[in-house]
């Protein structure tokens, strides 16, 4: 932490890393919202309230088919079964020692963060929204130097805008955005108690509400006294450093304290994306499938109307139009003529069953396209058609090929966050520790790392090795 937070290099380093963000959450606004939208298609809500609107005052059904959030979930399942444990190799035959350790290291530290679950929640982020991140970090605790993997909601991340990496590590900058109560912000930095609350002051409009965490404003909530403070690992010349800022001020600024496997200045946060377009936005599976979706929901939605009502033709001898035609509506509905009114001459029903008919083969292609998109029936394995078992492998081996750039697209990042703890173990881990490798009670095996070696030891694997 710096000690003199109005320094000049502090002043110029707040200035560059405030306008960056802003800069990133201007020119993200849609993109953002458009990834809020994938979320909302994810989860089943697939009509806006004017939508809604219109259709209630049609009295037209509001109807929705969701086949995103099933195919989501089976690429979830998908991913949950392709999973995979880390494994070291060595390059050289005498590294085969290191790498068995560095293998046994990587594992305990996985199990112990839970890794499992961090990379489907990564993974979730990944193909809805197109970009998720962790935050690889150490903490002491008990004496002891831990590494922790905490997962970064794709709402909370941010970088350089012109990036155009998928790890966005072509950028100056990434971090993350947090949300802090007042008490709880001054707490953790009871010295930048005024530059908190010379935030708390300013409460200009935000320019979108991604970031927000249920208030609505850029760096400040007055209401319930929450202030936004922003991490950042920014690339300064030769060096990585670390800054946690708010509007006012910065909070936090330092050195990293981390090297990568050349000894160079290495941040802290991992992050991956899907799919990036021509303006950088980054986006999942779920963008390819909104149109779809949006004409099957409404095609069910108009052939349900179409055959739930009637039209109708009449003059006035028939009587009462909107009786008869409330009549119509029922499944056993009667209709009387008035006086010498006749069904075919004075009134009468309008055939609309081409309009229903076309409506449901439009609807069923329309089913047909987006079931054929991503991960297919074979690779699902709800396919029902009985084929020979040659065509049903040709199938899923189709499905998988479509669905290689997202699944590549994991296992980069995931990559990526084992070299970045293997760095952490290698810099931290330095005094004698003993980790245990398995969980089965019956084969329970402990490894030892930095332990002493005698003179000896060391002569008799030197003639191992030769």
């Amino acid at each position: 932490m710096t000690d003199e937070p109005n320094s000049t290099d502090d002043a110029a380093a707040l200035t560059a890393l405030v306008t960056s963000f802003e800069s990133y959450d201007q020119s993200t606004t849609e993109a953002r919202e458009e990834a809020e939208k994938a979320r909302d298609y994810r989860n089943g809500v697939q009509w806006t309230d004017e939508e809604v609107a219109k259709l209630k005052q049609r009295k037209q059904p509001v109807v929705t088919d969701d086949r995103i959030g099933p195919k989501i979930d089976s690429m979830m399942g998908l991913e949950a079964q392709r999973r995979s444990l880390p494994k070291a190799f060595p390059r050289t035959p005498a590294e085969e020692d290191g790498a068995n350790a560095a293998t046994d290291s990587l594992r305990y530290v996985m199990d112990d963060q839970r890794w499992d679950r961090t990379r489907s929640e990564c993974w979730d982020n990944l193909i809805v929204e197109g970009a998720c991140g962790v935050d690889v970090r150490v903490a002491e605790k008990n004496g002891e130097m831990c590494i922790e993997i905490l997962p970064i909601p794709w709402d909370r991340m941010w970088g350089d805008e012109h990036s155009r990496a998928k790890n966005w590590n072509d950028g100056k900058v990434k971090g993350q955005v947090l949300w802090m109560d007042l008490e709880d912000a001054v707490a953790r930095w009871p010295d930048r108690r005024e530059i908190i609350d010379s935030t708390m002051q300013n409460s200009g409009a935000s320019g979108s509400q991604t970031y927000d965490d249920v208030p609505r404003t850029r760096w400040v909530d007055s209401k319930r006294k929450r202030v936004r403070v922003v991490e950042a690992w920014s690339k300064e010349g030769q060096e990585v450093y670390y800054t946690c800022f708010t509007k006012a001020g910065i909070l936090e600024r330092m050195p990293s304290p981390y090297v990568d496997e050349d000894g160079n200045p290495d941040d802290g946060v991992v992050f991956g994306s899907c799919y990036i377009d021509r303006d950088g936005n980054r986006f999942g599976v779920v963008r390819r499938w909104i149109s779809v979706q949006d004409e099957i929901n409404k095609r069910r939605s108009k052939f349900m109307h179409l055959v739930n009502v009637r039209q109708t033709w009449g003059n006035q001898v028939a009587g009462d139009k909107n009786k008869i035609r409330d009549e119509l509506k029922k499944p056993d509905g009667h209709v009387e003529m008035a006086g010498s009114g006749k069904f075919g001459e004075d009134f009468g029903v309008l055939p609309t069953g081409d309009m229903a008919e076309s409506q449901f083969q439009l609807l069923q292609d329309s089913r047909a396209s987006i079931d054929a998109l991503g991960a297919n029936a074979a690779v699902l394995g709800k396919d029902s058609r009985v084929q020979s078992g040659r065509a049903l492998l040709q199938r899923t081996e189709a499905g998988l090929a479509e669905l290689g750039p997202p699944l590549d697209a994991h296992k980069q990042f995931q990559l990526d966050v084992y070299r970045k703890v293997w760095n952490r173990i290698r810099q931290f881990w330095t005094a004698e520790k003993w980790i245990r490798v398995t969980d089965d009670e019956r084969n329970v095996r402990f490894v030892g790392l930095n332990q002493p070696m005698t003179l000896g030891q060391q002569l008799l694997d030197e003639i191992k090795q030769q």
